[in-house]
């Protein structure tokens, strides 16, 4: 029996030497009573030198120990696991390290709490990765941001000057002269328009986030009030629902009304039905959807929407950026959500965004 126990314990150090997780367990007291070769190599040491180690014998800084050791004070006296803690540590190689720890309570037979077992991996590089990216992003903003802005500078004298020779050169212009001249103003204004759209894109994500929670109604309201000529000018009916108090920015939440809205009246109008806005929370989760009853969108084309400058067949004919739809999934990207579109029963384009409350 004896030799059956020790080929036993031979054999589960083995698989746990072969998991690619760092494995170990402790007792009450946070001392080590095991690991696998894996969390020893971290430590420098063998897997037999850690037994009867605390945290502040390994490598890692005071710091890290006492983080350590307050968590799994946590997960002992709670009964209850800590899972995906992110977690820096400085190993014996003198290289610091980004962690995914887990926690779980260890009990005896009775059910009694005697300890913890810990599970990290190495998520460095995936932290590193983020990092390079949020730095792209960062950099890419201010990009388009100085762009716009200094592309956005020359074009208001541009569409006044257009202006200007229309009305006090009509009688000396013919109709070729003045039809360029309207070009030239409405290619510059339009220009203009992808300028403020690039511009509102490049801002999300740069918002302070509220203090306290957002009444949508207000802001919807706002929103359906700055339009309100166009509204009344395509004829248009707009359908509402109650809205929640949310989380979000008031700015971002007028972007992403004003956005879904703005292309309903433009693509599908008063044709077939009303424009129905509706958003409801879920716990943490935010659903905005924004729906119409217009021609719709090609099946091929919903998946493409939401690039940046993208503009599909029905969009063709009318004015837009291509822009609009981007910020709108961008939005829902920066509250770990996104954005997509539905068909809607009995024709239409339903727009959805989901969203979790930071």
């Amino acid at each position: 029996i004896q030799i059956q126990i020790c080929e036993s314990q031979q054999m589960l150090q083995l698989v746990l030497d072969y998991i690619p997780q760092h494995v170990f367990w402790k007792d009450r007291r946070s001392v080590f009573l095991g690991c696998n070769r894996n969390f020893a190599r971290a430590a420098g040491m063998t897997p037999q030198e850690v037994i009867g180690k605390t945290d502040y014998d390994l490598p890692w800084r005071p710091e890290e120990a006492d983080f350590y050791r307050e968590c799994d004070r946590r997960v002992m006296e709670a009964d209850q696991p800590e899972l995906h803690i992110i977690e820096t540590q400085l190993q014996a190689d003198g290289k610091e390290a980004w962690l995914d720890t887990n926690k779980i309570p260890f009990h005896d037979p009775e059910g009694n709490v005697v300890g913890i077992l810990g599970t990290f991996e190495d998520i460095t590089e995936r932290k590193c990765a983020e990092e390079e990216l949020r730095k792209a992003n960062r950099e890419l903003d201010a990009f388009v941001y100085t762009v716009s802005h200094d592309l956005r500078t020359p074009l208001t004298p541009i569409i006044s000057y257009a202006e200007f020779l229309q009305e006090s050169c009509r009688q000396k212009l013919g109709e070729a002269e003045l039809d360029c001249l309207a070009k030239i103003e409405a290619q510059a204004r339009r220009m203009l328009a992808v300028m403020e759209d690039l511009l509102a894109l490049a801002r999300v994500g740069h918002v302070e986030q509220p203090s306290r929670p957002v009444a949508a109604d207000d802001v919807l309201d706002e929103v359906l009030l700055s339009m309100g000529e166009r509204i009344v000018e395509t004829g248009v009916e707009i359908a509402r629902s109650a809205m929640p108090q949310l989380r979000i920015p008031p700015t971002l939440l007028a972007q992403l009304f004003d956005n879904l809205i703005s292309n309903a009246i433009r693509y599908a109008g008063p044709s077939g039905g009303p424009i129905e806005v509706d958003c409801e929370r879920k716990g943490a989760l935010v659903q905005l959807v924004v729906r119409d009853h217009g021609p719709g969108i090609p099946e091929t084309e919903r998946s493409q929407i939401f690039e940046l400058f993208y503009r599909g067949e029905n969009a063709v004919k009318t004015i837009g950026t291509g822009v609009g739809l981007a910020t709108v999934q961008k939005i829902a990207q920066l509250y770990k959500g996104r954005a997509w579109v539905e068909a809607t029963p009995g024709g239409g384009c339903t727009f959805i965004v989901q969203m979790r409350e930071s």
